[in-house]
């Protein structure tokens, strides 16, 4: 008889205080950039000024490194917090420049 066992994984919560600790010691770009979106994670549903505060920084490393997509992914998660906000003009926008962003990035590729 062959008995199997399922093994329930579960993502480590994310911890701001951790964050902003790792946030500290990072020296690199790329670090920081990884550090900075989970913070927008943590936050883009518990306090989207927070959230924006960190996105903008995720797109202006993102931009500095000519990370497209990623820049992309930021302002699309920019555009979410907006629209929650309410500031639909600017989610808007922000939405807009998230598509054209991929888009540079698609055809840069080809």
């Amino acid at each position: 008889m062959l008995c199997l066992s399922c093994i329930a994984v579960q993502a480590q919560p994310l911890n701001a205080d951790s964050l902003y600790s790792k946030l500290k010691s990072a020296s690199k770009d790329a670090e920081l950039f990884s550090i900075q979106n989970k913070l927008v994670d943590f936050y883009i549903e518990r306090d989207r000024d927070s959230a924006l505060y960190f996105v903008e920084k995720c797109i202006a490393l993102a931009k500095k490194n000519n990370m497209l997509l990623d820049e992309a992914t930021s302002l699309s998660n920019k555009g979410h917090a907006l629209s929650h906000l309410e500031r639909l003009p600017e989610a808007y926008t922000s939405y807009i420049h998230a598509i054209e962003t991929a888009s540079n990035d698609a055809n840069n590729k080809k």
